[in-house]
């Protein structure tokens, strides 16, 4: 392997189930030709029968098939007889699979394609599990309508569609990309890596028709996805706050520049973004806004002389972002309209959060420089 896919490799084997690989699966079967009919985000909370992800694509012969996705990672990721047999483990999956029947009367011949089931793990088959695991699947499905997608196959298939056709296809992204996992986390880093790497990706983009747009949304999502996933592997979702906000606002630009705010494939690309930004908010102010809203809890006790710029400064910039995670809240998860009452009740209750976090952090009330009137303003 070069250092490249060792790269992909090592990023893809840490993926959670829950999180990441649900989200990044289907960017890759779009990437390769699917069409996507279900994800696991529509069924989150509500049985699965073994089909994570229906697509419909072409089989390696050219047959135009039903594909039933069944995604396990995280703790599922590498296949012994325990992740086997277990309950909802896989063997009970792939029967559920196999047998609870998924109809789809919205696309004309979809109840008559012919099915093909796929195991998807980022992890690798154990060799004592093995000999059970064929024999199984040889009598389940003798029909050679099975396949299993491991780590390696996964690895390729990135490689191959999203970070080496896009991402990773010259030594200055390559540059950026690494300096920017290696520093991700590194005090005082101005992510100057990232926001580089992000202008050299908007650079590439010829059009908002075939390819060239598909994977330029595709690799900012990416970049979003991966900038998570390794802040939350750091226990600190500021560096993720940060990145995805110029993602946010420099694409944002992009569409206002070239005039493609009516276009609805750009909008629609758009609002992905715009979901993973509030994603990262929600889980930040789920986590910090507790602690926050207690007694001066946005002051720094060890940080000395500084406090006396800092605190405020940090308290405003918390409060601005705050209120825009609060004013997206109405418009979650399409981010397209919202309804009167829902904000109405929205707002309620967010009021007395921002009369809390005013009241607590004295920080809150002593604006040190011009900008602090936009949050003032809002507040």
């Amino acid at each position: 392997m070069g250092s490249n896919t060792l790269m992909v490799s090592d990023y893809l084997g840490s993926l959670k189930e829950d999180t990441e690989l649900d989200y990044l699966f289907p960017i890759l079967l779009n990437l390769m030709g699917f069409r996507i009919v279900a994800t696991p985000k529509e069924s989150k909370g509500q049985p699965q029968y073994g089909k994570d992800i229906i697509a419909i694509g072409k089989d390696h012969d050219g047959t135009r098939k039903r594909f039933y996705f069944e995604l396990k990672g995280h703790s599922d990721r590498d296949i012994d007889d325990t992740v086997l047999m277990k309950r909802d483990g896989i063997m009970e999956s792939l029967r559920a699979a196999k047998y609870t029947a998924f109809n789809d009367s919205s696309i004309s011949d979809f109840n008559s394609l012919p099915v093909k089931f796929v195991l998807v793990h980022n992890g690798v088959l154990k060799n004592n599990t093995r000999p059970t695991f064929e024999g199984f699947i040889a009598q389940e499905f003798p029909d050679s309508n099975f396949e299993r997608w491991d780590i390696y196959r996964l690895t390729d298939l990135f490689s191959q569609y999203l970070f080496g056709e896009y991402l990773l296809t010259d030594e200055e992204s390559v540059r950026y990309f690494k300096r920017t996992l290696v520093l991700l986390d590194a005090p005082d880093y101005d992510f100057s890596d990232f926001k580089q790497l992000v202008q050299l990706q908007q650079k590439k983009i010829t059009g908002i028709k075939g390819r060239s747009f598909t994977k330029f949304f595709a690799t900012l999502n990416l970049l979003g996805v991966i900038v998570v996933h390794y802040s939350r592997e750091n226990n600190n979702l500021e560096p993720a706050k940060q990145c995805l906000n110029y993602v946010i606002l420099k694409t944002w630009h992009w569409i206002l520049e070239n005039g493609l705010t009516e276009k609805k494939a750009v909008i629609a690309e758009f609002r992905k973004l715009l979901t993973i930004h509030f994603e990262l908010l929600q889980e930040y102010f789920v986590k910090t806004l507790p602690y926050a809203c207690e007694y001066e809890g946005l002051f720094a006790e060890r940080g000395g002389p500084f406090e006396t710029i800092g605190y405020p400064l940090r308290s405003f910039d918390y409060i601005n972002f705050l209120i825009y995670y609060f004013e997206a809240r109405a418009y979650w998860p399409g981010f397209d309209e919202t309804k009167q009452q829902k904000t109405q009740n929205l707002r309620n209750k967010q009021k007395e959060i921002l009369k809390k976090l005013v009241r607590e952090n004295t920080g809150c009330r002593r604006p040190v420089i011009d900008s602090h009137s936009i949050a003032i303003l809002n507040v």
